[in-house]
């Protein structure tokens, strides 16, 4: 089973409703594209700028993580690691954001942000 994961950056509100689609989307490139997109992701852990993370995010890709992700629904991977509660549904597309409307700014570009070349977000 994979670890729990800790997150203080967003409101807890948006944790489920972000896992989800993120395994949601993970789970539709895999069926697609199978073991190429296992090994693009892979390719993304050489990007860390900590060797330790690194190789963190590289033991992260076992037999048993791998399985468990595609034979869990989103739902039971995301409560797995206490991102959901158990019949937590997504939030509705309008409220993603908190107080959206005119005073929407763009995201700031990240130099050490890389775009993802597929299709899973």
């Amino acid at each position: 089973m994979p670890p729990e994961t800790s997150f203080k950056l967003l409101s807890k509100d948006l944790l489920c409703t972000l896992c989800l689609k993120i395994i949601g989307n993970y789970k539709k490139e895999y069926n697609e594209h199978g073991n190429t997109f296992i090994e693009k992701l892979k390719k993304t852990c050489n990007e860390y700028p900590n060797k330790l993370e690194a190789k963190r995010c590289l033991n992260g890709f076992t037999l048993e993580t791998l399985e468990f992700l595609k034979n869990k629904d989103e739902h039971e991977v995301c409560k797995s690691v206490k991102l959901c509660k158990a019949g937590e549904k997504p939030l509705p597309p309008e409220e993603y954001i908190e107080g959206s409307g005119e005073n929407i700014e763009a995201i700031p570009d990240n130099p050490l942000a890389r775009k993802y070349e597929g299709t899973f977000i």
